[in-house]
């Protein structure tokens, strides 16, 4: 069934509430955020990949990898504007083309970091450590937290 909102008035409403969000200091505050996350296995294999927009802390639209599109998830009071915003969203080719490689990209750029996250260990006091060598960006440095007598 369709919404209570059209697009066209949806586009309409959205910089009505962006103004009063900005405007109007006794209305309180809209919050609008992106959120995604990688789930690894304890080898650091990705698993699974989430790509959602909240709008107040209500999911409004989710990456769903079996239809490869964003779908609405938000069936209550703001059912109209995730099915416009997932609609909009499924539209952005480049977008698209990167939840698509999420999976793929949870691997790329996590695998830099897998080992010296997990395989750190906390040795008895007083027993000597030496210096461990990190990549990051590129460049060798040295991990202060494997320093010499340093404790975490």
């Amino acid at each position: 069934t369709p919404g209570i909102f059209t697009e066209q008035s949806m586009i309409t409403f959205l910089p009505l509430l962006l103004g009063l969000s900005l405007g109007c200091t006794g209305a309180g505050g809209f919050v609008a955020h992106v959120e995604s996350t990688c789930l690894l296995d304890d080898a650091g294999t990705p698993k699974d990949f989430t790509y959602c927009i909240s709008f107040n802390k209500d999911l409004l639209t989710c990456w769903d990898p079996e239809e490869n599109k964003m779908a609405p998830c938000e069936f209550g009071v703001l059912n109209s504007l995730a099915n416009v915003l997932s609609q909009h969203l499924n539209q952005k080719d480049t977008l698209m083309q990167r939840l698509r490689n999420g999976l793929q990209n949870c691997a790329t750029h996590t695998q830099p970091f897998w080992g010296s996250l997990t395989n750190r260990t906390r040795e008895e006091r007083g027993v000597q450590r030496g210096y461990q060598e990190v990549q990051l960006g590129g460049q060798a440095r040295e991990d202060p937290t494997v320093a010499q007598g340093f404790e975490i």
